[in-house]
């Protein structure tokens, strides 16, 4: 038995690399430029709802799936009320129901920066109220994306 010094057999790393979804990003990133329909593994396998309303998404921001429920295969749904401004601006986002508190934080994040179509001149109601729910689920989802011509 020796005393003070240090065993010399190597530690398990303490952070572990994400190399088999950094290479899924990278071939979707090829795939996406050229590609008709592609498989995305990095955000989409959040897929998102919203209330019956008449005014149209403009820009739909899909959240980031918490990297800690990833490592942890968990998976959940948040439901987000929020207010429609006449110029197509999303306020008073609020979380109404979540499976787990590792989802609110993306949803809410990915609701903010969604825009709607803006109103006409004519057509000017008041604030719109409406619901989305995100689905994080670990299975790929399919989208189809537009042919680009060059």
């Amino acid at each position: 038995m020796t005393i003070g010094r240090r065993s010399t057999m190597p530690r398990p790393p303490t952070k572990t690399t994400d190399i088999p979804r950094r290479v899924a990003l990278l071939v979707a990133a090829m795939i996406f430029s050229c590609a008709i329909s592609i498989v995305v593994l990095a955000n989409a396998d959040v897929q998102v709802r919203t209330t019956v309303t008449d005014r149209q998404p403009q820009n739909t921001v899909v959240p980031l799936y918490p990297h800690k429920a990833r490592r942890e295969r968990l998976e959940g749904s948040v439901t987000v009320c929020f207010d429609i401004k006449p110029d197509g601006k999303v306020t008073a986002a609020k979380v109404i129901s979540s499976t787990h508190r590792w989802f609110e934080k993306p949803a809410l994040e990915a609701m903010r920066r969604s825009t709607f179509v803006p109103l006409g001149l004519q057509e000017r109601p008041g604030r719109i109220h409406a619901c989305r729910l995100f689905n994080f689920s670990l299975k790929p989802v399919t989208i189809e994306a537009p042919i680009k011509s060059h």
